[in-house]
């Protein structure tokens, strides 16, 4: 085992993981979490900026201040990588990808909002989290 790995797996000071939706939070009390983890890029499935406004004032709210989001989302630029590994499926799936940031991803249209770098770190400062 590596060194210091055993301190990343005790989990004694856990006291529970639970599971919720980015898009109602409501049975979540203010000041709940120490932490909340919004990985799998969630936040890019809500194509409408005042949805992903209200997911992260939410995520915010039942954050603790000293509480830590942990999110990812998808990047506009890892559209450059998806033409050239599939070059067939730029005009499919990336229309105006680059120019708007919507697309779709896959077979089932699901709608997507692929973020700029410096435009998620905008949004997340005025969601009122450090960077």
């Amino acid at each position: 085992m590596p060194p210091g790995l055993s301190a990343l797996t005790e989990c004694d000071h856990v006291v529970a993981v639970v599971e919720g939706s980015i898009t109602d939070l409501s049975n979540f009390a203010n000041a709940q979490f120490d932490a909340v983890l919004c990985l799998g890029a969630p936040l890019s499935h809500l194509p409408a900026q005042a949805a992903r406004r209200w997911a992260l004032a939410e995520m915010r709210r039942v954050l603790r201040s000293a509480g830590s989001l942990i999110a990812s989302v998808f990047n506009r630029i890892g559209g450059f990588r998806s033409a050239v590994q599939w070059p067939g499926a730029w005009d499919q799936i990336f229309p105006g990808h680059l120019d708007t940031g919507h697309t779709t991803m896959g077979s089932h249209a699901l709608p997507v909002y692929a973020f700029w770098p410096e435009e998620f770190h905008d949004e997340l400062t005025e969601a009122g989290f450090a960077v």
